[in-house]
């Protein structure tokens, strides 16, 4: 048992930590759930992220008015 314990320590003692945590979120979409299962299985495997949240079938409307590609745009604020 104590040799399990320290091969898990030495394969995993870089995730954890005795200071401040920084903590940082991230949005993103994928074209399909394959590619979405691909991307977060490979970001799981590095330790990049430890969590995920998964709404499939969610429709999202993004509403661009800010017409930034016009010389003068006339933005109100």
């Amino acid at each position: 048992m104590e040799a399990r314990k320290k091969e898990f320590e030495k394969t995993f003692k870089h995730v954890w930590d005795t200071g401040a945590i920084g903590l940082s979120a991230a949005y993103a979409t994928f074209k399909d759930k394959d590619t979405a299962t691909q991307v977060i299985t490979a970001l799981f495997k590095d330790t990049i992220i430890s969590e995920v949240t998964s709404i499939p079938q969610a429709t999202m409307t993004f509403k661009n008015e800010t017409r930034l590609h016009q010389i003068n745009a006339e933005l109100s604020i």
